[in-house]
């Protein structure tokens, strides 16, 4: 997860990114909702999030969860667009406490009850407010570590 490329990212950039992800986001979600899709996968994962003991296993099943939603979306350009904003983003500044990682899979869960209600704006808004959530407290850690 280590990115030489963090050290040298402003902050703006890491809120552009995140910015732009919750858009991708958002929109694969709203796309997701609108075919009743099937969950199971997505509550496994939740399942598994919830019983990590580290940051690194975390961000591991937290890439499978997202890319999942992608998958039910069907949306594979906004997939691709997300994993380059992905890999540009510092996200193990966010999951290194067990209190992190709660915050953020009880956000996930929102997401998935969401989408359990085929409910394309909900979901759409759930999806939005994690990645923009998760934003706000990478640039907290960014300017703390300065």
């Amino acid at each position: 997860m280590d990115n030489p490329h963090h050290t040298t990212l402003s902050i703006d950039k890491v809120i552009e990114s995140f910015e732009v992800r919750s858009v991708l986001e958002g929109n694969a979600a709203f796309r997701a909702a609108l075919t009743k899709p099937n969950t199971t996968l997505l509550e496994g994962y939740l399942k598994q999030m919830d019983h990590c003991k580290n940051g690194h296993d975390f961000l591991e099943i937290n890439l499978l969860f997202h890319n999942e939603l992608f998958h039910l979306s069907n949306a594979t350009v906004h997939a691709d667009m997300v994993k380059i904003l992905w890999e540009s983003i510092p996200l193990e500044l966010v999951a290194n406490t067990q209190l992190d990682r709660v915050k953020i899979n009880a956000e996930h869960k929102d997401i998935v009850l969401a989408l359990k209600d085929a409910d394309p704006f909900k979901s759409e808004l759930a999806a939005k407010h994690h990645v923009l959530h998760v934003m706000a407290d990478c640039i907290d850690r960014m300017e703390s570590k300065h």
